[in-house]
């Protein structure tokens, strides 16, 4: 999870931000105004040391041209794995990991996220030739009373803006149509690339009984970026008001798998 960059002026706000306060914005404050910060789970765990083998890949690509091993992809995972269990990143309390030690929990995780590399590595990897990668970009909104920044994962040599996502629900076309992380990717792209309209992929790795590896293209027009804004702007509004409601009781998120507040959430306790 990407964290706010301090401003003395002008707040600047990432996607990650927005996501939670739409989700929760009580977890919203404390993780971003106190600083109560959550440790990561199974799944976080996962698909972190996904990522960490792609971007492994994809940086040495740009020079070679040409894909490491899958093995050597999964070694990347593996440490990535290690190193956050090792530096207590990890809650070892979840469903998945409780009763575990250290090691067992990584063997788990790395067992299960190989799956997932070797899917990758062989149905999607092949096809992305990188000329950036992991770009941390700020963009300036002029007319706006903050700015927006945010990481794009790999751009590739047509200008496309790659992105991806293990999830154990399948996306859709329509699902990614009305994406706005999608949004945020166009418009960091933008300003990254100096494109008029820069498109995009997101490749997905589905964790259900049948894995499988695919691609969806998307699209995006600054009708897009006008809505984007517009709830960034609400957050704003929010957080200025000192306004952070949490989320209902009954919704997906207000759960001790899902939320690292839960346990002491003031609204749940």
């Amino acid at each position: 999870m990407s964290k706010e960059q301090a401003s003395t002026e002008k707040p600047s706000y990432s996607y990650s931000r927005l996501n939670t306060h739409s989700l929760c914005a009580y977890a919203g404050y404390l993780e971003y105004i106190e600083k109560q910060w959550c440790l990561g789970n199974y799944y976080t765990l996962r698909g972190n040391g996904f990522h960490s083998s792609r971007e492994t890949n994809f940086r040495q690509k740009i020079k070679t041209a040409q894909d490491i091993s899958v093995d050597d992809c999964i070694e990347a995972a593996a440490e990535e794995i290690n190193t956050q269990i090792n530096d207590q990143e990890i809650d070892m309390k979840g469903d998945e990991l409780r009763g575990r030690s250290k090691q067992a929990a990584a063997e788990l995780i790395l067992c299960d996220t190989s799956v997932l590399i070797r899917l990758d590595h062989a149905n999607l990897q092949p096809s992305i030739m990188p000329i950036h990668v992991e770009e941390s970009i700020a963009v300036e909104l002029l007319d706006e009373p903050f700015d927006l920044h945010g990481v794009i994962d790999v751009v590739t040599t047509g200008f496309e803006i790659g992105d991806a996502k293990t999830s154990k629900r399948n996306m859709t076309a329509e699902g990614l149509a009305n994406n706005i992380q999608m949004t945020m990717y166009y418009k960091l792209g933008k300003t990254f690339l100096d494109r008029e309209n820069p498109g995009g992929f997101l490749d997905m790795i589905y964790t259900g009984k049948k894995k499988k590896a695919y691609r969806l293209p998307w699209s995006r027009t600054e009708h897009d970026v006008a809505i984007l804004v517009a709830r960034f702007r609400e957050m704003h509004t929010a957080i200025e008001a000192g306004s952070f409601p949490p989320c209902r009781r009954d919704f997906w998120k207000c759960d001790p798998k899902w939320c690292g507040h839960f346990a002491t959430c003031k609204y749940v306790n």
